[in-house]
């Protein structure tokens, strides 16, 4: 079956998700797969969700379809379409068409925009007898927002009617300049405009709420027209005179001209959607108001409270996720809200991460693990590694089932990317981005979760001897600090004991190293007990430990160390070894004003000369 890619981004506006509606329904009756990888575009001041985004041009391998369909002006990512048009003229032949920007490179499906903004100018001057006419742009770096602006010109010199630069405002295809455009229009001497001319509708609603903050009312005292026929312009109070651009058309065109470019039938360069004008309350030319929108509005604000409630329950119910399988279970019980057929979710290869050491955070692995399958009612775990370049298994993409790719990944560290099959491509605007957020991040979390415990587990393993389970001399050197730092605030001494233990080398040599480590376990276990409290003891050498007593009395630290020598005892009398075990113990205080490296040197004297006292008498019983 030949197969056919779609890029769109801003699933959340209504645009992309008719367009990516439509083309799944002209792809399926024209027998095109349709794989549809979608990016939902850059929010908020950080850029590095933007990049996590626009990774999604590079799961597939874009050399393997037999036709491409860009959305491009829906990406809402610096520089995306510049990177993929790249790489898709470095490895591609199929055809690729360009929807609603003209791009000399490929075929395109365009919007008559001259006609239609002329219609609506002349519309304003012969119905409505204006001659006082304002245009606000769209964003002037796009060949759409150069056309209609050019129309507005055009037709105005038509009739005869002079245009001013006072009479034209730069606006941002958006809802962020309507209040300035408004102000712009209204602030000069002069005559005030009959009717302010947007070149989308998102501006025309702006401008409309800010007519009204100034008590100015549409359409009675000034008119306002927008283009495009959004859904918000629809509902809008007033409903918003526009320009309807058929997507059911466009995408029909669009996968039309890739099969006849396939079937090798002759085709255009550019194909053209002629769209429609829509008259309504904002001119005064309608005052009818279809109740089936005005009950699908209430609908549909019905359910954003919904959604809006499921995702702050959604995301506490993550966030105390505590492991992958728990995470993916919450997941699921969420996701009837998808309505979807089943959902995948393919993780990086953490095995060819490992190898590819210069792998950056936004890379894909060459190969992706197939982690969770997901239907309606159950989860499967599973482990299955597979080429990116497939997209999914071939036991999971076989029944020709429209496949929707979106990317896993916190801020711009690639995660991996889910994969949706439905039959309810609405339900992606809201919900799905938010349930596809809510999983990257918590698997971040726990990856960063299980990389600190990791770090904690060196830490406590750098600073804890194996054998023993004591501190080790460098822990013990802290240890030191610490209480030294005590003393310094506070005048509190604290006291240093060397403990050695003797005859080690006769262990070893007489019954071997293993018994050996097991008698300075025995000797560590002694120190545990012995230290109560007041005490931290270290492994600092082969069989020399430390202890540090956080006491500068006398009779408290000599408790102590019978304590160690009573141990000693006990274990020689249980009879458990045929050897016994020994150390000599040597201490010393310190005390403000003194020398940390110096007190231990008297420590280890003291221990030393214990030693001697002890060889000495040895020799002396002989």
């Amino acid at each position: 079956m030949r197969k056919l890619a779609l890029f769109v981004g801003g699933m959340s506006a209504e645009f992309p998700v008719r367009i990516t509606e439509y083309i799944a329904q002209s792809a399926k009756e024209k027998g095109f797969a349709l794989e549809v990888f979608v990016n939902f575009g850059s929010f908020g001041g950080n850029s590095f969700h933007g990049w996590g985004e626009k990774n999604i041009i590079h799961i597939p391998s874009l050399g393997e379809y037999d036709g491409i369909i860009l959305a491009s002006d829906t990406f809402g990512v610096e520089g995306m379409y510049e990177e993929l048009t790249a790489r898709i003229e470095s490895c591609c032949s199929c055809p690729v068409v360009n929807l609603r920007k003209r791009d000399e490179r490929f075929y395109n499906v365009l919007v008559d925009n001259y006609t239609n903004m002329s219609k609506m100018v002349e519309h304003f001057i012969r119905v409505h007898g204006f001659t006082r006419i304002c245009f606000m742009t769209g964003v002037m770096t796009m060949e759409d927002a150069k056309e209609r602006l050019r129309a507005y010109r055009e037709t105005m010199a038509r009739y005869g009617l002079p245009v001013t630069e006072d009479m034209i405002f730069e606006g941002d295809y958006w809802k962020q300049k309507g209040a300035q455009a408004v102000s712009y229009f209204l602030d000069r001497e002069g005559e005030r405009p009959q009717v302010i001319v947007c070149s989308n509708d998102y501006m025309a609603v702006s401008v409309c709420e800010a007519l009204r903050e100034r008590g100015i009312r549409v359409p009675e005292e000034i008119c306002v027209s927008g283009f495009d026929d959004v859904e918000e312009a629809r509902f809008s109070v007033p409903s918003i005179t526009s320009t309807h651009v058929s997507c059911q058309e466009m995408a029909s065109l669009a996968v039309g001209m890739i099969e006849n470019i396939l079937e090798h039938r002759e085709q255009a360069r550019d194909e053209y959607v002629r769209p429609q004008g829509r008259l309504r309350e904002s001119c005064g030319c309608s005052k009818i108001r279809d109740v089936g929108e005005a009950q699908q509005l209430f609908t549909q604000k019905e359910y954003m409270d919904h959604v809006l409630l499921h995702s702050l329950y959604m995301n506490i119910d993550m966030e105390e996720a505590g492991s992958f399988e728990s995470l993916i279970q919450t997941a699921h019980d969420y996701a009837p809200e998808l309505r979807y057929e089943e959902l995948y979710i393919c993780l990086c290869d953490s095995r060819q991460e490992q190898e590819l050491t210069g792998r950056e955070m936004g890379e894909y692995t060459e190969n992706m693990v197939l982690s969770v399958i997901m239907r309606p009612q159950e989860v499967q775990f599973c482990q299955e590694r597979f080429p990116r370049r497939e997209i999914l298994p071939e036991h999971c993409r076989r029944d020709g089932k429209f496949l929707y790719v979106t990317c896993l990944h916190a801020k711009n560290r690639c995660v991996g990317y889910a994969v949706i099959k439905t039959r309810h491509i609405e339900r992606l605007m809201y919900f799905y981005q938010i349930w596809l957020m809510g999983v990257a991040g918590s698997l971040e979390r726990l990856r960063m979760s299980s990389e600190n415990q990791s770090l904690l587990e060196l830490r406590s393993q750098y600073g804890q001897d194996q054998l023993t389970g004591l501190a080790t001399r460098r822990e013990m050197e802290k240890i030191l600090k610490k209480n030294y730092e005590r003393l310094e605030l506070t005048g509190m001494g604290f006291c240093i004991a060397s403990i050695d233990m003797d005859g080690l080398k006769t262990i070893n040599d007489s019954y071997g190293h293993l018994e050996g480590d097991a008698a300075l376990c025995v000797m560590a276990e002694i120190l545990k007990e012995a230290r109560g409290t007041l005490g931290e003891a270290a492994r600092v050498g082969g069989d020399e430990f430390l202890l540090c007593i956080a006491s500068e009395d006398p009779q408290e630290v000599e408790g102590c160390l019978d304590l160690i020598r009573e141990g000693i005892r006990r274990y020689n009398g249980s009879g458990a070894k045929p050897y016994s075990l020994s150390a000599s113990i040597g201490y010393a205080f310190c005390q403000k004003g003194d020398n940390l490296v110096g007190i231990q040197e008297l420590a280890d004297q003291n221990m030393y000369r214990e030693k001697r006292t002890k060889k000495q008498a040895r020799r002396g019983g002989i």
